[in-house]
């Protein structure tokens, strides 16, 4: 619910753990980062990662054809 009002996933999981003592927050938020590799990412990484997905997927459509 929180990703879908900001759109933005990092924010989202941020403010859904706020209630929680320091030392909940900083572990859930290193397991989550080991499973979504963008938590943590800088824009400009998140920026490279989204191109390569594209670039994948538009390999991928080329060998459906």
């Amino acid at each position: 619910m929180t990703y879908s009002i900001f759109g933005n996933k990092e924010k989202a999981i941020k403010m859904s753990i706020e209630r929680f003592d320091d030392e909940t927050r900083e572990s859930f938020l290193s397991l989550y980062s080991k499973i979504d590799a963008e938590v943590g990412m800088t824009d400009e990484e998140k920026e490279v990662a989204e191109a390569a997905r594209e670039v994948l997927e538009s390999a991928k459509s080329d060998e459906d054809v």
